[in-house]
């Protein structure tokens, strides 16, 4: 795009030189201007990213090769009429390269931001499933759109037969969602901790007094960005054999038993943190067999469009868990996420 102002203004300055009534030949002034070339914008596109600054360049250009065709026609007529004409093109070459300049400026920054905020995801959003709980296997996958988004999860092993496990989505994209994000995690690691102080040493507190905690202090931030938080926190009792959990608006949790290969849907009744000062989060029990799976996920996976504007939906989420529930959790979600990828024709959500 430089390198393309910097000819573009060169031509022009050639042209000014040898226009009637300057030094240089009229006929080689006419030339150069019929020789210009005002392409490249498909790839200048590509590398702004950004199509509606690329169409504004378009247009620029069009508006551009106007007024130089207008002005190879007054070449052959007023001099003087011609050089105001290639004055008011070589202007509009000045303002298109200063445009372009902000746009890459602009450009950089939006990058710098991606970068920043996925960090923040990498280091502040996710969690480190256990890799040594002895009758459970744990395994994870968070593919940002865009690079970043306000999805967060986290597990806490209070022993080897009983693990917490906490799925959020803030509403919402880019650093903001993030930093809320990792601003709920760790709401959730202080309210566990103060419970736990205030409990016995092997007591542990149930999942809807720890939402609730949360709530105490998180409904004014996200009610003052009006803004609001989908999760769902789980407790895994292998002991039990019981999960409970608290559903806060959160897409279902699905629940594959190996023994019949059925896939049940997971939900509770609350309403995502955020929406109401006054909510009242309660747990539900639900009971499963070794070899049992359960899938968690955002509506970043069930959202997911084709080219022809269809979502992947839940539907066809049940369909690839119902199909491959038997593999190892690392497994599934691979065939999940080329699952995904292959319906929308993407290397990203």
């Amino acid at each position: 795009d430089e390198t393309f102002a910097k000819r573009l203004n060169q031509s022009l300055t050639d042209v000014l030189q040898c226009a009637p009534g300057t030094r240089g030949s009229p006929t080689l002034g006419r030339n150069a201007l019929m020789c210009l070339r005002l392409d490249g914008y498909d790839e200048l596109e590509a590398t702004l990213g950004t199509a509606s600054a690329a169409r504004v360049l378009r247009m620029a250009a069009e508006r551009l090769r106007g007024v130089l065709q207008r002005g190879a026609l007054l070449a052959r007529g007023n001099g003087p009429e011609f050089l105001a004409w290639l004055r008011a093109g070589q202007r509009i070459v000045e303002l298109e390269t200063t445009l372009v300049g902000t746009l890459e400026q602009l450009t950089l920054a939006h990058q710098r931001e991606i970068e920043i905020g996925a960090r923040i995801q990498k280091t502040l959003l996710q969690g480190y499933p256990p890799h040594t709980s002895p009758g459970l296997r744990v395994a994870a996958l968070t593919l940002p759109s865009q690079q970043i988004d306000g999805d967060l999860y986290d597990c806490y092993a209070h022993h080897h037969r009983c693990l917490d496990l906490v799925v959020g989505d803030v509403m919402g994209k880019g650093v903001p969602a993030a930093l809320l994000g990792a601003g709920l995690k760790n709401s959730f690691s202080r309210a566990l901790s103060r419970l736990l102080i205030a409990l016995d040493r092997d007591g542990l507190p149930e999942p809807e007094e720890i939402v609730a905690a949360v709530h105490e202090e998180m409904p004014h931030q996200l009610l003052g960005l009006e803004c609001f938080v989908t999760l769902c926190y789980a407790r895994f009792d292998l002991d039990k054999r019981r999960v409970v959990f608290v559903d806060c608006g959160h897409p279902k949790t699905l629940h594959y038993r190996a023994h019949t290969g059925a896939i049940e849907r997971l939900q509770g009744e609350n309403l995502p943190l955020g929406f109401s000062e006054n909510e009242v989060y309660r747990q539900v029990a639900h009971s499963f067999e070794p070899g049992d799976i359960f899938v968690f996920y955002s509506d970043g996976v069930t959202e997911t469009e084709n080219t022809a504007g269809e979502f992947f939906e839940e539907e066809r989420l049940i369909e690839v868990v119902s199909r491959y529930g038997e593999l190892d959790p690392e497994d599934l979600i691979d065939r999940v996420r080329r699952s995904v990828l292959e319906f929308s024709h993407s290397e990203h959500f």
